[in-house]
């Protein structure tokens, strides 16, 4: 009898114990759920980003980036991109622990995303399903992680089959919260983010997208067998052209003259511009209107 759900909530686990929890994530495929919260040692962030400060340096007012330092990750962001999310590569994410739902905090602390990682995991859905979700959100909620640029490599595509290559292009382009991708997954603030097309995320969104899709037409060496020509063993059968009806212009009638024998029309005949109709007018020496018939031609 394997175990299924693992219960780890107020333990008093520090970021020294996140090693063996890793290990234990990434040896491990038949663990359901595992709860990590209310241990207050995990945490986000151990030590924030410093970039600098504005001082005197030399003699000088300038902006000191001596001891500038990066963000170093807490216990919990280490669990989530070491065991649950690991972007370094298409190949990491793919060998990431898909079946455990990690709680911990049940937010997304400093882009760590782990509730969503955990609502991931928690899919009743198949394995290719999850993955396809970690690679959009790492895609454009990861933008500024290290390893995004390898994981969106075209040449690690070379291999890859033709057949497979619209479903690639088209994964290219999705994105966590636009048409309805990951709504079930996702937080509020990331949920139908297409619907304000002028938010950061969507102008991003729009503009990553087009320029990574025309990038990986462009450095695609598989790419021009989709458009090369064959040596024609796959044809269609083209149906026969049916005789289309053509619709016969009708003769021009002959002109006639005046006064034509032919003519039947000469007693009927108006000039151009003449009045058909009769009409009202005033009669100005008995000032009373009267009719006056059309004219006879």
């Amino acid at each position: 009898m394997t175990l299924q759900h693992l219960d780890l909530s107020q333990n008093w686990i520090t970021n020294k114990s996140v090693p063996a929890v890793i290990d234990l994530l990434q040896n491990n495929s038949s663990l359901v759920t595992l709860d990590l919260s209310g241990n207050k040692g995990l945490k986000t962030v151990e030590k924030r980003a410093f970039r600098g400060r504005w001082g005197y340096r030399d003699g000088r007012w300038g902006y000191d980036e001596s001891h500038a330092r990066p963000q170093i990750d807490g216990g919990r962001t280490k669990i989530v991109k070491d065991a649950l999310f690991d972007t370094t590569s298409l190949e990491s994410i793919i060998s990431s622990n898909h079946t455990c739902a990690v709680f911990m905090t049940g937010f997304n602390h400093n882009d760590s995303y782990e509730e969503t990682i955990r609502k991931i995991n928690a899919l009743d859905a198949n394995e290719g399903r999850k993955i396809r979700l970690k690679i959009a959100l790492a895609r454009y909620a990861n933008d500024a992680k290290k390893g995004v640029t390898d994981l969106l490599d075209p040449h690690s595509f070379d291999d890859l089959s033709l057949e497979l290559i619209p479903s690639l292009l088209e994964m290219l382009q999705e994105a966590i919260g636009f048409n309805g991708l990951g709504n079930e997954v996702v937080t509020g603030g990331m949920k139908d983010m297409d619907k304000n097309k002028n938010s950061p995320y969507a102008r991003k969104v729009y503009s990553k997208s087009l320029s990574l899709l025309f990038d990986t037409i462009k450095s695609w060496q598989s790419l021009p067998l989709l458009f090369a020509r064959g040596p024609g063993d796959f044809c269609f059968d083209v149906p026969a052209q049916t005789d289309v009806k053509v619709k016969k212009k009708k003769k021009p009638h002959k002109r006639r003259k005046f006064g034509d024998e032919e003519d039947g029309d000469d007693d009927a005949w108006i000039p151009k511009g003449a009045r058909k109709t009769g009409k009202h007018e005033r009669n100005p020496e008995t000032g009373k209107w009267e009719y006056i018939p059309p004219p006879v031609y």
